[in-house]
């Protein structure tokens, strides 16, 4: 009865560890696949150098993205045992960020270019310093995450999981998008923009309903 138990409980632990990777990889990658400073960068070195040579660039911003969630989630956490409200405040940030980005998003026009490599040190830079790191460590990150070592390691993982096939798509998206210096025909990156755009806009109101509620 009680070798029973235990396997329903294993297995209960096993699904509900499931749900939570696939909730942190699902939502990073839709934040991930919204064009910001590190896609513009890997969309441009994808076009420059071609895809291969874009992956050690990668590897810097998974280091740049990892590091910087970690220091927001750390901070942030601190900060809400201190000051519990503070918890409301950071989402309805991160919503407003996400809001704000949608606008910058909708009146994006792409410009590609071709002048000499982009260096990984320029990647990692830029992703430290990425807002999206906030939203990551503010939302997306249960906050388990920043007090239990092996939490931390699944959150990162599923982050990490969704960085990858994402980051990649950036950087083909360069070459595919370019033929010998011009757009490739028949396609509209502005649509493709706009359409990323109206998906923030949904993600935002997301983010405010679940503070609201």
């Amino acid at each position: 009865m009680y070798h029973r138990r235990a396997e329903g409980e294993a297995f209960h632990n096993d699904m509900f560890a499931s749900v939570h990777f696939f909730h942190i990889a699902t939502l990073s990658a839709l934040v991930l696949l919204m064009p910001g400073p590190t896609n513009t960068l890997l969309l441009s070195s994808g076009a420059i150098v071609g895809c291969i040579r874009t992956l050690k660039l990668i590897a810097a911003e998974i280091a740049g993205y990892l590091i910087a969630i970690s220091a927001w989630g750390f901070f942030l956490m601190g900060l809400s045992q201190h000051a519990p409200w503070t918890a409301t405040v950071i989402k309805c940030l991160a919503a407003g960020y996400v809001a704000w980005m949608a606008v910058k998003v909708w009146n994006i026009h792409l410009h590609i270019d071709s002048g000499e490599k982009i260096a990984a040190r320029n990647v990692f830079v830029t992703t430290l310093l990425n807002p999206k790191a906030f939203v990551f460590a503010s939302y997306i990150m249960p906050a388990a995450a920043f007090t239990n070592g092996l939490v931390f390691g699944y959150a990162m993982l599923a982050f990490t999981s969704a960085l990858l096939p994402v980051s990649v798509c950036w950087s083909l998206a360069g070459k595919v998008l370019t033929a010998k210096g011009s757009l490739v025909p028949g396609i509209n990156p502005q649509r493709v923009f706009r359409c990323a755009s109206l998906v923030l806009c949904v993600f935002s109101a997301t983010l405010f309903y679940d503070v609201v509620r």
